[in-house]
C-alpha cells in the first residue's frame, strides 16, 4: 500500500475501502503472479531475441533495452480492466 495515500483518506469508509482493496491483492495473489509472469518472459526465447537484437545495435542499446524492460514491467503490474465489466461480482471476496 502506498503510504502516502493515507494521509489523503477522510474517514474510516475510505480507510476500510483501500484496506479491502490490499486484501484483495493479497487473496487474489496479485503479486506472486505478477513475479512468475517477469520470470517467465525474462527466460522466454522471444524475449531473449530481442534483448540480444537491442545489444547488436550501434546506437541506442541502451535506449533499447530499457524499453524492452519498460514494457515488461509495466505489462506485469497493470490494473485488470475487467473490473469495469462488473466481473467483480463473482469474487469471493468481501469487505464490510
Amino acid at each position: 500500500m502506498y503510504c502516502g495515500l493515507l494521509a489523503g483518506l477522510e474517514n474510516e469508509d475510505q480507510l476500510a475501502f483501500v484496506l479491502c482493496h490490499e486484501i484483495a491483492h493479497y487473496l487474489l495473489e496479485h503479486a506472486t503472479k505478477g513475479l512468475v509472469r517477469e520470470i517467465a518472459t525474462f527466460h522466454d526465447k522471444a524475449f531473449k531475441a530481442k534483448v540480444k537484437a537491442a545489444n547488436k545495435q550501434e546506437f541506442n542499446r541502451n535506449e533499447q533495452l530499457a524499453n524492452i524492460y519498460k514494457n515488461v514491467l509495466f505489462k506485469s503490474r497493470y490494473h485488470r480492466r475487467d473490473l469495469e465489466s462488473g466481473s467483480w461480482i463473482r469474487w469471493p471476496i468481501a469487505c464490510f
